[in-house]
């Protein structure tokens, strides 16, 4: 329930400054995808650089790409545009982060480690401020812990003149979001997106959602309506990669994909720009082109760029019949006209006689028999419309039908291409065309001619040659145009001239894989890869050699070749890449070691980790501390941990779990630190803690704990099993034990971390759980109360069973007490038998019956593939993936996984494959941490996707 505040608080916690400013444009750009050196910096005023991941902790994971996030930050700041972090998104591998951000803020440590950690960033990257992506705070708790992490953060960033924005809902579920966290953020991010599974961001939606936060009392100039730069087809489909398909960059509809085009992004702009608000947020950059038809120009035409030109008049000419023609009655005239638009395109062509409509054209070539024309004289016309309805007609012709035969006239014919003194270099080109009118007929064909020696006859119009494989000369070009009396005109000649091939420029070649040097194991199989381009045509092929030996050729890019089974040696590869003149250039040597017998790399240094106890403890004399360090080695093993005490070792512990209980402490403070040792001598030592001890009691602080699961809303069949786990720790001593409960019923105590239960053979029914944990002092804490329950068996179906934990698509089948149910649209743990309604009252889920009824839905699209793509789930990976190509066409493919260096880890599929749609499964297991390549090469195409393996 919202509360209504006077205008005077809305004041206060929002701002009332109406003094004008420029909008903002503020693009998120993905660590995953996208190239930062194509970013239109100049026409962006802020880049999200997406996303930073939260630990439950307060920590932050490690940025990705670091790389590319430095390129972001320079290249911006020239530009005079600021660069954000943006924490969070939707998930990390699988996991919702929500959880994870009601974690971090509601405790006052983790909060604060947040804070710090986040403010350490900005320093480390030079970064102009912090986005926050928690989707989405609920109201109650949630909503309190969103404003404390709000206001923590604000207090850091502000003193510093940093931002300090967020991303919300577009229209609902907004409640979580409150007043006092809107307060403090510079401006907001609205997600007027993904509102269905096909038009998902509408004018009318994106208005609705600007209405949604103004009503909530926000200042117009602090929203930025947020615009998807992708469309939406079951999943996500790029601006660009529509585009490519041949999708229309003015429409918002192709085939079965809904997207914004640049007619409603241009609007959605000039709304904003006319109702005072803030801007323009993107998701995201890398999805668009940097054509003409670039969504991101678009926007900043109308919020502060160019300004957009009034739309140009169409221009229309009528090509035939000629001015003057006569025929005889009943007479046929064939209508011809050709129209251009400068700023758009032609939507139609309209013939008139006088003001008669004769005929209405929508496709070019435009053109109309009129037949039975009776005797009299008549002024024709073409109408032309462009897609923005300005229309221009052309000048008139005036025709003639009588009832006698006129004398014939002779056709009348230029040649206008190619353009008289044209040259090409040989073996050259040149493309024939001519224009051929008849007064009083038709023209039946035009001849091309070089001198008396005829080229090529064209019997329709457009008239046109191509004239291909001309050797080094000069030459005398004409075009012939015959009649259908028989009647023939030759145009005026046109010299050209074919030119020694000696100034064709020679292609670039250059090896992009493997790295010189690169070493391998015998028998190896090696990826080479080559980046070869043109100034001035185009690559025919590049040939991969070892020495002086070709080893394979590749005639399409990318360009690469396998080379399997290579022995021992060092071996000198070069590319040597051909252009179409015939031209030839070598690339520079990249030298592939490849040993004979398997080589030790170079030993690393362990990993180790103090874990216990935490920074800061205090404990009192004659104290007493648990120390514990985890330590691991990623190419050998841990030999032993040393504790220590300033230089001073305390104890050796020589197996895992590494733990040492340091007794009779005196008063005093000590820097505790672990040092662990592998197996080859190497040593790491941790980050050092501060611990005291003191004559003075400390009042004891309550533990914290967290049931984390099963997750609320939960459901089994009967007979039911429910493993709980909790997490729980105490800052100022120890955790002593976790209880497990079903209500006020103590079902386990677990006296050591992990702290697990089973609970089983659990009849039908609804529970509610929790964890009760307490510390060495004897404080106790409860967890918040989760809801599960058990319904009776499925049966015979074959439908998962719902899970409160799982976001279901549109289309979706799951089983919930013995009933099928299915997803009318996204849902995440709205219960099937509470929400269930047909289709179109609002409700998440339609009943399908019971379990023996026939199933409605499958997981696999069964549209028609309209392009040929490789995709993979889940990405980023962790386990198990699985890889979906679909093909326009049979083919013979194979698919690989690659490393960057464009080594093969895997061969997923090698052979022939009918059209459609295939899966393969992908085992990431021995794959390191890292980003590689999914690439599917055919004879017909290729096509590649990035993985993410974590």
């Amino acid at each position: 329930m919202k509360l209504t505040l006077k205008i005077v608080l809305l004041f206060l916690l929002l701002g009332t400054s109406i003094v004008s400013q420029a909008q903002r444009v503020v693009g998120y750009m993905p660590y995953w995808a996208g190239d930062a050196n194509l970013i239109q910096y100049s026409k962006l005023t802020h880049i999200n650089y997406a996303f930073a991941l939260p630990n439950a902790d307060g920590s932050i994971k490690p940025i990705s790409e670091v790389a590319k996030l430095q390129t972001i930050v320079t290249r911006a700041h020239a530009a005079g545009a600021k660069v954000l972090i943006a924490i969070g998104g939707w998930s990390d591998n699988g996991e919702v982060l929500d959880s994870r951000f009601e974690q971090l803020a509601g405790n006052a440590t983790s909060r604060a480690r947040f804070v710090s950690a986040a403010m350490g960033l900005i320093t480390t990257y030079n970064l102009d401020g912090i986005d926050i992506d928690w989707e989405y705070p609920d109201a109650g708790q949630s909503s309190n812990n969103y404003d404390l992490l709000m206001t923590d953060l604000s207090d850091q960033l502000k003193p510093q003149g940093k931002l300090l924005s967020a991303a919300v809902t577009a229209s609902y579920n907004g409640d979580g979001v409150s007043l006092t966290a809107l307060s403090k953020m510079d401006y907001v991010n609205i997600m007027a997106y993904d509102e269905n599974e096909f038009q998902h961001s509408t004018f009318d939606f994106a208005v609705a959602s600007l209405n949604y936060w103004a009503g909530r009392g926000v200042a117009k100039n602090k929203l930025n309506l947020g615009v998807p730069f992708y469309g939406k087809q079951g999943g996500e489909v790029s601006y660009s990669t529509i585009l490519s398909r041949g999708g229309d960059p003015n429409a918002d509809v192709f085939g079965s994909i809904g997207y914004n085009g640049l007619v409603t992004m241009r609007r959605k702009a000039q709304y904003v720009k006319d109702q005072g608000y803030g801007g323009i947020m993107i998701w995201e950059l890398s999805e668009d082109v940097t054509t003409s038809n670039s969504l991101v120009s678009a926007i900043y035409d109308v919020l502060g760029g160019t300004t957009t030109p009034v739309n140009q008049a169409p221009i229309v000419t009528l090509t035939s019949p000629a001015a003057g023609a006569t025929a005889v009655s009943p007479a046929v005239f064939t209508l011809t006209a050709t129209a251009t638009d400068a700023d758009g395109s032609i939507a139609k062509v309209e013939f008139y006689n006088g003001s008669t409509l004769l005929f209405t054209d929508n496709i070019a070539p435009f053109t109309y028999s009129w037949t039975g024309v009776t005797a009299g004289s008549y002024i024709l016309t073409a109408k032309a419309t462009d897609n923005l309805g300005l229309s221009t007609t052309s000048a008139s012709r005036t025709v003639t039908v009588t009832t006698t035969t006129p004398v014939n006239q002779v056709p009348v014919v230029n040649l206008t291409s190619p353009i008289n003194g044209a040259s090409a270099v040989a073996p050259a080109s040149f493309t024939l065309t001519a224009a051929a009118t008849d007064a009083d007929g038709s023209v039946a064909k035009v001849d091309f001619y070089n001198g008396a020696t005829l080229l090529f006859s064209d019997n329709a119009a457009p008239f046109n040659y191509s004239w291909t494989g001309v050797v080094a000369g000069t030459y005398t070009l004409t075009a012939k145009a015959t009649d259908n009396a028989g009647a023939s005109a030759t145009s005026t000649a046109v010299v050209v001239s074919a030119t020694a091939s000696s100034g064709n420029q020679a292609p670039t070649v250059r090896i992009t894989a493997p790295v010189n040097n690169g070493t391998y194991n015998s028998p190896a199989v090696i990826t080479i890869m080559a980046d070869a381009t043109d100034a001035d045509g185009s690559i025919a092929k590049v040939d991969f050699y070892n020495g002086a030996t070709l080893i394979g050729t590749d005639n399409t890019s990318p360009y690469y070749i396998v080379w399997s089974n290579v022995g021992g040696g060092t071996y000198p590869v070069t590319a040597v890449a051909t252009d179409n003149g015939g031209l030839t250039k070598t690339s520079s040597i990249v030298n592939v070691v490849v040993y004979g017998v398997v080589v030790t790399p170079s030993n690393q240094a362990p990993v180790v980790s103090l874990t216990a106890p935490v920074n800061g403890t205090s404990v009192i004399a004659p104290g007493s501390f648990n120390l514990t360090a985890t330590a691991s080695d990623a190419d050998g093993s841990i030999a032993f941990v040393a504790f220590y005490s300033g230089t001073t070792l305390l104890f050796t512990d020589n197996a895992a779990p590494y733990a040492y209980t340091w007794p009779n402490i005196g008063a005093g403070a000590y820097t505790l630190s672990a040092k662990a040792t592998d197996n080859l001598g190497l040593s790491t030592t941790s980050s050092a803690v501060t611990v005291t001890v003191t004559t003075v009691t400390p009042a004891n602080q309550s533990p914290s704990v967290s049931l984390t699961a099963p997750t609320n809303g939960t459901s089994t069949t009967a007979p039911g099993t429910f493993n709980l786990t909790a997490a729980a720790a105490d800052a100022d001593g120890s955790v002593v034990k976790v209880e497990f409960y079903n209500g006020t019923i103590l079902l386990f105590t677990d006296n050591a971390a992990p702290y697990a239960y089973a609970w089983t053979n659990l009849a039908v029914g609804s529970y509610t759980v929790s964890a009760k944990a307490t510390d060495n002092a004897g404080s106790v804490t409860a967890s918040s109360v989760v809801t599960v329950s058990v319904v009776a068996s499925g049966g015979s179906c074959t439908a998962p069973l719902w899970d409160a934990s799982v976001a279901y698509v549109g289309g979706n089948i799951v089983q919930y007490g013995g009933i099928k149910y299915k997803a009318n649209w996204w849902t995440l743990g709205d219960r099937p038998d509470v929400n269930n309604g047909v289709y179109g009252t609002g409700m998440v889920w339609t009943s399908q019956g019971g379990c023996n009824a026939r199933e409605g839905y499958t997981n696999t699209a069964d549209a028609e593939t309209t392009a040929q793509t490789l995709t993979l789930s889940p990405n980023p990976v962790e386990h198990i993936g699985l890889v979906t190509l679909n093909l326009l066409e049979d083919d013979q493919v194979e698919i690989h996984v690659m490393d960057v260096n464009g080594r093969i880890m895997s061969t997923l599929f090698t052979g022939n494959i009918s059209y459609g749609s295939h899966s393969f499964t992908l085992n990431s297991v021995l794959l390191a941490p890292g980003i590689y390549h999914v690439i599917m090469k055919g004879e017909k195409g290729n096509v590649s996707v990035n993985l993410i393996k974590n």
